[in-house]
């Protein structure tokens, strides 16, 4: 049974010709097509901190460079820092390791937020090298607006009165924006022979106060002074869409505490689901047998016919010798008994193929017969199947959805 719950070895075609589980895979109504990860579009939707679950707009997340300004982390085992309170002051103290505020020579604060960090020392360079960026930008955008209303006619322009609009404000902070002279961003480096020689105390404090790697990246800039708390990262939601029709295909809730989803379009909600129920043992050049399990949880009935295919090119996959299947199942239903028998007189199946059959649920058995000597061995179908509940035009039309399914059936035995 636990060839059952591995679904890596049933890979479906998505439509960027990617091979992925059937749980890996989207399902766009509009599209009727499977989409992946690689041709989806990711898209922040919310951003929180994990630890007290409040709500950061994207503006202010940026300004606060992704971090919570209330919540710390233990700079030592990353654990969450408690407030402790004596008298008016606060410090902070990890359950973990015991690792205190005072351990790093911080003073006890009047608040509980707002603890130092390490000060960047190429803070100022880059600020004034942003307000180059920014004084450039503003430059650009000027002289484009500049050639867009000059090369217009004079004579549609009309007799204007600036004044009249109180444009002549804005008309000279334009012009003293492109008088400014600019300052040159780069700064000449000149070499020096002064190396400072090694400090000795590396070879002789101890291993236990020394910083390790994962300490280090964490605050590059600490240097030879002691850890500082690490501010928690926020977290967030993304929303998923088509990249050819941008419609959503996952939109989670907007608050942090809930994990439901507003949309969810999954593959496996519209597509049937195919496992191998049973181990595969391949013997060269003889008939074998693979024991397949087609489910059915859509709201809907769905009608199924698979189509087995063969490339005489591709050594690797096997040769089918169960001609194609068509049968339907019929929509999940937890109220209803599993084990009743859902055939009638007209989905009887010619062959012998079909090895138990309960609503929603069949079991299949295929004949195949593999080369000798393949390390991998594999069975691909043409599915097609017909779902109500993709409520397009086209299903409209009783058009069906077709795609490809590769099962992995392991190497052949000697």
């Amino acid at each position: 049974m636990s060839f059952l719950l591995n679904t890596k070895r049933v890979k479906y075609e998505c439509s960027c010709g990617q091979w992925l589980p059937l749980d890996s895979l989207y399902f766009c109504r509009s599209c009727v097509k499977p989409k992946c990860n690689f041709c989806a579009i990711d898209q922040i939707d919310i951003t929180y901190c994990p630890t007290c679950l409040e709500n950061v707009p994207p503006g202010d997340a940026k300004s606060r460079r992704h971090q919570c300004q209330t919540c710390n982390l233990c700079p030592l085992c990353d654990s969450n820092l408690a407030t402790n309170m004596e008298g008016d002051l606060y410090h902070l103290r990890c359950g973990t390791c015991k690792w205190t505020t005072r351990d790093a020579e911080l003073a006890d604060q009047a608040k509980s937020a707002e603890w130092p960090q390490h000060l960047h020392p190429y803070d100022d360079l880059l600020n004034s090298a942003l307000e180059q960026l920014r004084l450039y930008s503003s430059r650009e955008k000027i002289q484009k607006d500049k050639v867009k209303y000059t090369n217009k006619r004079r004579s549609n322009l009309g007799t204007l009165n600036i004044d009249r609009y109180n444009l002549q404000g804005l008309y000279n902070a334009r012009r003293r924006t492109l008088l400014e002279p600019l300052q040159p961003m780069v700064r000449g480096v000149e070499p020096t022979e002064d190396v400072p020689e090694l400090d000795e105390g590396v070879f002789t404090s101890s291993f236990c106060e020394t910083k390790t790697l994962g300490q280090t990246m964490t605050q590059l800039f600490a240097m030879d002074q002691p850890l500082y708390p690490n501010r928690t990262k926020l977290a967030g939601k993304r929303v998923v869409r088509c990249s050819d029709c941008e419609r959503p295909l996952y939109k989670p809730e907007y608050s942090p505490t809930s994990i439901k989803s507003k949309i969810q379009m999954l593959a496996i909600e519209f597509t049937p689901d195919i496992r191998i129920s049973r181990e595969v043992n391949l013997a060269g050049d003889q008939t074998s047998y693979v024991f397949l399990s087609v489910c059915n949880i859509c709201i809907t009935p769905v009608q199924i016919k698979m189509v087995p295919l063969s490339s005489e090119d591709d050594k690797t996959l096997v040769q089918c010798e169960t001609p194609s299947i068509e049968f339907t199942l019929l929509n999940k239903d937890d109220a209803a008994d599993i084990n009743a028998r859902a055939l009638t007189p007209t989905e009887e199946p010619s062959g012998c193929c079909f090895v138990f059959k309960s609503r929603h649920r069949v079991g299949l058995r295929i004949s195949v017969n593999a080369k000798p000597g393949n390390a991998d061995n594999f069975l691909c179908f043409q599915l097609n199947y017909l779902n109500k509940s993709v409520a397009t035009e086209q299903e409209k039309q009783n058009n069906w959805i077709s795609t490809r399914v590769k099962l992995s059936l392991g190497s052949t035995e000697a």
